[in-house]
């Protein structure tokens, strides 16, 4: 029925019945979640109380189980409003005056809020929901608390004006006393206390969780995500432990803060230490306790401190060290203590009982003590940190050691242990001592007594009574002036004083003074008297050598000594005297001594010298290798200049070079090296030898020229025989040519006929008479034997000549390497003719001999001079003989060999043959200076050797050997 179909009364009736249809739907409305709300209320704050008493965990669960509590615009509360703008519901709610505090709907796509006020600092408490039939939305204002009934129906836009519930008020003011009062708790709270929902936004925290930190305190706002308050204290460097690594920090401090793990101590930067503890709501939440721990870590390192320093102090200590607590268990001990138990090692740890390391010690055989009885340790060792006691143990490897154990006045007990082992060995080492001593003083030589501070002689032992003559028994018990000369009896007494006197110019040690013997003869002593005190009585122990004859030969060293000095002195004037320079130096090349002569010949001065390096007499590159050379004489041995002579190169002290002859040696004065060099100036020498030299060289070309002389005519006859030869086979070939050329001629009559119209008979024929005329067949058989040997004519004289171009080489002044079997060979022919009407002259050359480095030119002329020497002394035989020239290699060495059927060299004269104008031939057969000039080009300028092996009547053999390698210029050293 439509309302306009109704009676009056009929639309009394409905709209009373609509009236009272209302009140019950708002009565219900308000009244279920009043009671529920009533109901957690008076149940919560009976808990609170009881639950303040843990703040981390209770308040945490008082919060979680009011019914229905979010924040604004938690999941809860938005879905609310989502399903009132998807139902097209309009909706508002107005306070106690009518004022709009949140309005939804339609016309507001999302709730806005009208006051802050409506908040009550961020929170916002809904009832449950229950569903009245009622074709309108409710609004109710409770204060600072909402309650929202949404109602199923057709949505209209109307509101409501508050309908007065003074039970819901009461209600309500006494859950915000209730929530006044849990704020208040949480305040008084001394940690700071946060609040996170289950999305991690901050619910609520406390003054103090601000205070804690000051620096993300800004950002602590209700709906902070605990991230960003992390992130903003980031940012301002709250956390000290977070520098240099903030993004490792944070993931690792959001997932502490999710997995709820346990607690964990944080530092801040300006070093305070906060203990970080959580608890999970059941809602999902997280509670945080921030508890201020600073005091407690610093309290921490002053133990952790002091820990280390005890330990520190307890490992300094030389002396094993262990403590045992008041049921004798070890509880502190330093690496001596288990140095000294070696054998415990695996035993000696906190906690273990002192009766078991005793047990065990014994059984692993290192109680000596225990190995003695062979049963074990005794029971009072058991019961050894019982009592305060010392004592000495001995171990079963004969270790020592000193115990001490002292109670403490809380019933621990403090053990040292000290290695004595070294002191009972020196307590073995003195009592053997004393038996040793007391033999040596029964055996010493010396004179060994003790005197009272009477004089009276209390001791005297075997020494005394050889030395003063008397008897032992003769002695003891008498004066000691006995032993003293009349002449000093009357100063006894101030001569042992003076003896005694610490402080006096006599010290009681090694006096001198003249004694008495029993035959009344007077020896001197060198005495020396000692003080001690036996059973307090003042001894005195004295101990006399009798050293006359030592004073007979210190007074005949003095004399020597003088000498030795006025010798010194001579050697120094004969020193500063003679020519030479001589320098003195240390291992170091410290000049020590610089005589006058050293002065004069480098233009230094003794005072400029001294103490210089002896470097500075050398130039480079000696100078700065000097150091090296005596390093190496003394660290090998290697000697190439020390101990022997050599030529050197010095510099004066303006700068100029000079050659010197030097002469090192060296010796040993009490662990020193001292080096000590003779120089000598050889500049004059030196010119002296040039000039020798160049007198060498000019007679050496003399001896060549006479050479050369002696052998012109040998060699003009070898060239002339070929020679000979030659020029006939040429007159030949120039007459058979004549020949030739008339038959060539009528030849050509004959064919110039033949052109012209025929042969005549006439000219045929004389073709044959030219050709039977010159003998045609004769000619062409010995032209070419003619040909053939003026070639061979001229090729042995093309021998000839190169083999005197070759041995007349020019004089080098470097060696160079040669063959030396070519050269021998070159020499042999241009000797041919000395030789070859008396011997046979053979070669046995090496063929594998090397290359040998030499003068090529004064090499081929000491093989001349031995070639001419072997055929003059197989002439002087009378009949022929035979020459071997033979090559060898031996070692390092080339070794030639010329050897002849001679007469031989008697062995009386074998020694003067190379001496200069030493010959055996006939006058006008020699000038006697070929071996003194061979002898010198091998030995001196080349390094090698010749010698000779002669028996008369059978020949002789010349050896010469020269070095295979030129050995380089030795090297210089001071």
């Amino acid at each position: 029925m439509s309302p306009a179909q109704m009676t009056g009364e009929e639309r009394r009736l409905r709209g009373l019945l609509s009236w009272i249809a209302g009140a019950v739907a708002a009565t219900v409305a308000v009244a279920v979640p009043l009671i529920f709300f009533w109901t957690a209320y008076t149940y919560e704050v009976g808990r609170v109380s009881s639950e303040l008493e843990s703040p981390a965990d209770r308040i945490s669960r008082l919060i979680s189980t009011i019914p229905e509590m979010w924040r604004y615009q938690t999941p809860k509360f938005e879905q609310i409003l989502e399903e009132s703008h998807r139902d097209e519901q309009h909706y508002r709610v107005l306070d106690g005056g009518g004022h709009l505090i949140l309005e939804s709907g339609p016309r507001q796509p999302s709730p806005t809020i009208a006051r802050e006020t409506f908040l009550h600092d961020g929170f916002v408490v809904v009832g449950k929901l229950q569903l009245i039939s009622s074709l309108r939305p409710l609004a109710i204002k409770t204060g600072v608390v909402a309650a929202f009934g949404l109602v199923l129906g057709l949505a209209v836009s109307v509101t409501l004006r508050v309908l007065p519930i003074r039970a819901l008020d009461r209600a309500l003011d006494e859950a915000r006393q209730a929530r006044a009062q849990l704020v208040q708790a949480i305040e008084s709270i001394s940690e700071g206390f946060a609040l996170y929902d289950a999305e991690d936004r901050l619910v609520i925290c406390n003054n103090n969780y601000k205070e804690i930190y000051t620096e993300s305190a800004e950002a602590m706002v209700p709906g902070a995500h605990f991230e960003e308050i992390l992130r903003f204290g980031l940012e301002r460097g709250q956390y000290a432990e977070a520098v240099g690594r903030e993004q490792e920090w944070l993931a690792d401090r959001m997932r502490d803060h999710r997995k709820l793990s346990a607690p964990v101590e944080q530092e801040l930067s300006d070093r305070r230490w906060l203990l970080v503890t959580g608890r999970r709501t059941p809602d999902g939440g997280t509670v945080g306790i921030r508890t201020d721990i600073t005091e407690l870590k610093h309290r921490e390192d002053e133990l952790v401190k002091s820990k280390r320093e005890l330990v520190e102090l307890v490992e300094s200590l030389q002396e094993g060290f262990a403590l045992f607590d008041q049921e004798d268990r070890l509880v502190l001990f330093n690496r001596e203590y288990r140095n000294i138990f070696s054998g415990l090692s695996d035993i000696v740890e906190p906690g273990a009982k002192f009766q078991d390391l005793v047990s065990i010690a014994a059984d692993r055989g290192q109680n000596l003590e225990a190995l003695v009885r062979n049963n074990g340790p005794a029971p009072e060792e058991y019961e050894g940190h019982r009592t305060e006691r010392s004592f000495e143990h001995c171990f079963a490897d004969g270790r020592w050691v000193r115990v001490r154990e002292k109670k403490a006045s809380d019933g621990k007990t403090l053990t040292t242990y000290v290695d004595i082992s070294r002191l009972k060995r020196r307590e073995e080492e003195l009592l053997q001592a004393k038996d040793s001593m007391q033999a040596i003083v029964d055996t010493a030589s010396d004179a060994i007594f003790t005197i009272s501070e009477t004089g009276t002689v209390d001791s005297f032992n075997a020494g005394g009574e050889r030395i003063f003559g008397y008897p032992a028994e003769g002695v003891v018990g008498c004066d000691i002036s006995l032993l003293i000369p009349s002449f000093h009896r009357a100063n006894k007494d101030r001569g042992i004083s003076s003896v005694l006197d610490p402080d006096g110019e006599s010290n009681g040690f090694g006096q001198e003074v003249e004694a008495l013997r029993k035959d009344g003869s007077t020896i001197i002593l060198e005495l020396s008297v000692g003080e001690m005190h036996v059973n307090d009585r003042r001894t005195f122990t004295a101990i006399a050598r009798d050293i006359t004859k030592r004073h007979q030969d210190d007074e005949a060293l003095r004399a020597k000594q003088a000498e030795l000095h006025s010798s010194q002195q001579r050697l120094s004037a004969i020193m500063n005297s003679v020519v030479d320079a001589v320098i003195s130096i240390d291992d170091q090349g410290i000049i020590h001594s610089f005589s006058a002569a050293a002065e004069r010949i480098f233009g230094y001065s003794v005072a400029e010298a001294i103490g210089k390096n002896v470097a500075l007499l050398m130039p480079e590159p000696h100078r700065s290798r000097h150091d090296g050379y005596i390093k190496r004489f003394l660290e090998t041995g290697e000697a190439k200049v020390i101990g022997s002579r050599t030529e050197a190169t010095g510099q004066r002290k303006d700068g100029t070079t000079f050659p010197l002859e030097i002469a090192v040696n060296w010796m040993d004065l009490d662990g020193s090296v001292l080096f000590v060099g003779v120089c000598r100036d050889i500049t004059g020498r030196k010119q002296a030898e040039q000039e020798r030299a160049e007198l060498e060289r000019d007679l050496l070309q003399a001896q060549k020229m006479e050479s050369l002389g002696t052998l012109s005519g040998g060699i003009a006859h070898e060239i002339n025989t070929p020679v000979q030869y030659v020029g006939d086979n040429v007159r030949f070939m120039q007459d058979a040519f004549s020949d030739l050329g008339s038959v060539l001629q009528k030849y050509k009559d004959l064919v110039e006929a033949a052109n012209a119209g025929g042969i005549l008979k006439e000219s045929v024929a004389e073709v044959e008479d030219a050709v039977e005329a010159a003998d045609l067949g004769y000619l062409l058989e010995e032209i070419p034997t003619s040909i053939e040997q003026s070639l061979e004519g001229v090729g042995r004289i093309s021998e000839i000549v190169q083999a005197i171009k070759e041995f007349s080489h020019p004089d080098a002044k470097e060696k160079t390497v040669i063959d030396i079997n070519h050269a021998i060979g070159t020499t042999i022919t241009v000797t041919r003719n000395q030789w070859k009407y008396v011997a046979e002259l053979e070669t046995d050359f090496d063929a594998e001999l090397p290359q040998v480095p030499c003068l090529p030119g004064e090499f081929n002329q000491v093989i001349l001079n031995l070639i001419v020497n072997a055929a003059h002394a197989i002439e002087d035989t009378g009949g022929k003989g035979r020459i071997v020239v033979a090559t060898r290699r031996t070692g390092d060495w080339a070794e030639i060999r010329v050897s002849d059927t001679g007469v031989g060299v008697p062995q009386e004269i074998q020694e003067k043959v190379f001496d200069p104008f030493f010959t055996t031939k006939e006058p006008g057969k020699g000038s006697g200076q070929g071996l003194a000039i061979s002898h010198s080009i091998i030995v001196k300028k080349h390094g090698g050797t010749i010698s000779l092996d002669s028996v008369v009547g059978e020949g002789t053999t010349f050896i010469v050997r020269l070095p295979l390698s030129s050995s380089g210029q030795a090297e210089e050293a001071a």
